[in-house]
């Protein structure tokens, strides 16, 4: 295992359908990839109008996924396969229950071309009502320049 992470450039597309309507955002930033055991991390800060937000990324080879956002947004988003999965979204006024259904978790890692992908379709539902289906496909690779 190396302690040091690869410095990666991300490419994130999200795909979010609700009551019919498609929207995609994109976003590029800079961040880390590591691999501790059988579980993978990619780590990346985000800035947004409202303050900065740490993400943390966990694949593990067992199959299970989590995103964890922390600053201005704190959210926990876990993923599984074909299974409901329970998180959390904090706000001013309180926490809100979210549940993941996964219908699609694919990661990949070329530890030669040093770079890979994750790509996650899910349907949100947040306190029990469905937000819609979201897609993120992460592409991320060395970063040699920044």
């Amino acid at each position: 295992m190396t302690t040091a992470g690869t410095p990666v450039k991300i490419e994130l597309q999200t795909k979010i359908t609700q009551n019919g309507e498609l929207d995609t955002f994109e976003l590029i930033v800079f961040g880390q990839y590591y691999q501790k055991g059988n579980t993978s991390y990619l780590i990346y800060d985000e800035v947004l109008e409202t303050g900065n937000v740490h993400t943390v990324i966990k694949f593990s080879e067992q199959g299970g996924s989590q995103i964890i956002r922390k600053g201005a947004l704190n959210m926990r988003l876990a993923f599984h396969l074909d299974e409901d999965k329970g998180g959390s979204y904090k706000t001013d006024i309180g926490t809100l229950l979210l549940t993941t259904n996964t219908q699609r978790l694919k990661f990949r890692w070329d530890s030669e071309q040093k770079q890979g992908t994750l790509d996650i379709k899910y349907y949100l539902f947040m306190e029990q009502m469905e937000v819609g289906t979201y897609q993120l496909s992460f592409k991320f690779k060395e970063d040699t320049i920044g």
